[in-house]
């Protein structure tokens, strides 16, 4: 072999390497992206319940002080309870909401 086959194959094999090292990296960015999508869904979950829980005690309290809601289309449709069961379950056990510090930790990791 001569000094050029050699080079190109040094190039070639090195070439290699970086694409092997560059796919394993946007693996492991998928997989901390799908993770904080998935803490994101069941945040808006809870979200959704708490704000739901917040308009039916105002309703009370409005209830209380003589203000007539029974006209309103609109909030009776506020006040459904939201079915979180029809969403999409996490893939993994270990997403019932992880700590925010182990977000960051995971996210920290991906830009180094």
């Amino acid at each position: 072999m001569t000094f050029a086959n050699n080079f190109a194959l040094l190039f070639s094999l090195e070439a290699i390497i970086l694409a092997i090292i560059v796919l394993i990296s946007q693996n492991r960015a998928d997989r901390i992206a799908d993770l904080r999508e998935e803490v994101a869904l069941q945040v808006e979950e809870i979200s959704e319940l708490e704000i739901t829980k917040v308009l039916k005690l105002l309703v009370v309290l409005m209830e209380k002080q003589g203000i007539d809601l029974a006209g309103d289309e609109e909030l009776r449709a506020m006040l459904q309870t939201v079915d979180t069961e029809l969403s999409v379950p996490p893939r993994s056990s270990m997403i019932l909401l992880l700590p925010l510090k182990t977000l960051l930790r995971l996210s920290l990791k991906v830009q180094r």
